[in-house]
């Protein structure tokens, strides 16, 4: 076993051991969610059925709004079950770039009334899901689209910290329309990527967390999927 493997496994030994007595110490008794580890995007069936089953408001701190995870029929029907039945108020904070690919998801919230979204001027380094200020659902660092991460489901006094983090990224994030977002939005370079304030992107050739700005032809597609 080479040096950088070890040194990888140790990394991970420790931010696995980090979790887990944070929920020891953290956790709340609820009959509705156990503590539970996931890797990749295996944890978006759990994610799905809780935020189903919100009550009153849901916060989403994420990055790009990968489609992997938010174009997921699972959590489209998720979130128009509490949002439409129940009128549980979801707030978004993504940002500074968008997924490209996420048409099902833009599509189908950019107008419904239960939905808020905000752009950050920086990407988060932590992305959680906050479900009536008591479940979080908070994920290890990661680069943009890499499936490389780990997860956890809690009921937990984190929530409520989160929660309080969130609405102050909240106050210091953009107010947008994503239908202003598509109408405006232009192809940048790979170049220039970087500097640009906003961009709709895309991961490249599959690669772990390398991104490439949409082309012109991809984001006029998806002007005319919003605009339809």
């Amino acid at each position: 076993m080479t040096t950088t493997t070890l040194v990888s496994v140790s990394v991970s030994v420790v931010i696995t051991a980090v979790i887990a007595m944070v929920v020891f110490y953290a956790t709340k008794q609820s009959p509705k969610v156990t503590p539970q580890f996931y890797e990749n995007f295996e944890g978006i069936p759990a994610s799905a059925q809780l935020i189903s089953e919100a009550a009153s408001c849901v916060y989403i701190q994420s990055g790009e709004m990968n489609k992997k995870v938010w174009s997921d029929q699972r959590m489209i029907s998720a979130i128009k079950k509490a949002g439409v039945n129940r009128k549980v108020k979801f707030r978004f904070i993504f940002g500074p770039h968008m997924d490209v690919r996420n048409v099902s998801f833009i599509k189908t919230f950019y107008n419904a009334p239960y939905v808020e979204f905000r752009r950050a001027k920086e990407r988060a380094t932590t992305h959680y899901t906050v479900v009536d200020r008591e479940y979080i659902q908070i994920e290890s660092e990661h680069a943009p689209f890499s499936p490389d991460r780990k997860s956890m489901i809690v009921c937990s006094k984190l929530a409520e910290k989160y929660a309080v983090s969130f609405e102050k990224a909240w106050g210091k994030s953009e107010e947008v329309a994503l239908e202003d977002l598509v109408a405006t939005a232009e192809s940048v370079s790979a170049k220039d990527l970087k500097n640009s304030s906003f961009a709709f992107i895309k991961p490249k050739d599959n690669s772990n967390g390398t991104i490439e700005p949409a082309t012109t032809s991809e984001i006029g597609q998806l002007k005319q999927l919003i605009t339809k």
